[in-house]
């Protein structure tokens, strides 16, 4: 199980934060997510693609760290 580090960039707010947890979660290989306003740690075997790609889809950016 790997670890990765995802800066994030537009999150203002508890919801932001709640929105992209939930769609860190919804990605195959995701073991545990911890996000917070300006970073994202994701515990599991999903790729840092797909995460990346998930928080732009929930309307957000982010940059491996």
């Amino acid at each position: 199980m790997a670890t990765i580090q995802l800066a994030l960039l537009g999150l203002t707010c508890g919801g932001c934060v709640k929105k992209v947890k939930e769609a860190l979660e919804q990605v195959n290989g995701v073991e545990t997510v911890l996000v917070e306003l300006d970073s994202a740690e994701i515990n599991g075997t999903a790729s840092t693609e797909d995460l990346i790609e998930a928080i732009e889809t929930a309307g957000f950016e982010a940059q491996i760290k």
